[in-house]
């Protein structure tokens, strides 16, 4: 289970089949018909011991938002709270307590909300503008009180979402970033528990960025990338592009990681992000 946060959609299921639903929706289909084709295609992952709650609590989150939640979804719901079989597999998976902790807060405000229907379902998407260009390189604070940085690897115009293609860097240090220091950089693999290993590279959509984010992303300066990057599979370094909701996980997911690498070592792999932009 690939994770990086303890929010409903906050893992690589639930924010998968939240996007997949909300594919569908913005593209006028109905709800009703929208779940049967989720739950008839995606047999594996309700099947799957690590995973059907995952599965069930993001169907369940677009359904509610949709004005669709039928009752054997919730139901569902109710029994992956109410017995606590969510935080078993979180258990089983050696996740640790502290996170467990804020899991369980989570579901339960979750089914709180969904006891009450929305008043009005969320209303289709307008074609979108990513919020930056690619080459950008954004700057933020990290909780050690130093910067760090990410790249702008790619940018979708006019789309359902305006996805930004987004890499973290290894950049941890005590003076705000240059561009030269986004060129020195390496891509920041990630190996702390609970979290999704590898190269973070992940796709962020346009609504995903919150108005009180602004200050908290800095724009230093622009790089050429001369890759192209494919929002359906890998890319030439066999990096497994996500996608990710919330642009906060960003710098959340670069504080862990360096959180974890005064106690144990960083993950060995490497790469450059001039290799990962073939920057000339």
């Amino acid at each position: 289970m690939g994770t990086w946060g303890t929010g409903i959609k906050e893992n690589d299921t639930s924010s998968d089949i939240y996007a997949e639903f909300f594919n569908y929706y913005n593209d006028g289909l109905k709800s009703e018909q929208i779940s049967k084709n989720i739950i008839a295609a995606n047999s594996d992952l309700i099947n799957d011991p690590e995973e059907f709650t995952n599965f069930w609590l993001a169907l369940a989150l677009a359904q509610w938002e949709t004005v669709s939640l039928d009752k054997m979804v919730f139901e569902k719901v109710i029994h992956i709270v109410e017995t606590g079989i969510d935080l078993n597999i979180w258990r089983g998976l050696k996740g640790e307590e502290n996170d467990i902790k804020k899991r369980k807060i989570v579901l339960d405000k979750f089914l709180l909300k969904i006891k009450k229907p929305k008043a009005k379902p969320l209303a289709k998407r307008k074609p979108k503008n990513s919020k930056f260009n690619v080459g950008d390189c954004l700057s933020f604070k990290l909780l050690n009180g130093n910067f760090g940085g990410a790249i702008i690897l790619a940018a979708e115009h006019k789309s359902k979402f305006g996805f930004n293609l987004i890499a973290l860097t290894r950049i941890n240090q005590n003076e705000k970033p240059e561009v030269i220091d986004f060129l020195r950089s390496e891509v920041l693999y990630i190996n702390c528990p609970q979290t999704l290993g590898g190269a973070f590279v992940g796709w962020f959509p346009a609504n995903g960025f919150r108005k009180s984010y602004n200050h908290l992303f800095e724009l230093i300066g622009k790089v050429g990338v001369n890759a192209t990057f494919d929002i359906e599979g890998k890319d030439e370094n066999d990096i497994n592009s996500m996608y990710c909701g919330d642009w906060i996980d960003l710098i959340e997911t670069a504080n862990k990681q360096f959180d974890h690498e005064k106690k144990s070592k960083k993950a060995t792999k490497t790469l450059t992000i001039k290799k990962l932009i073939k920057y000339s």
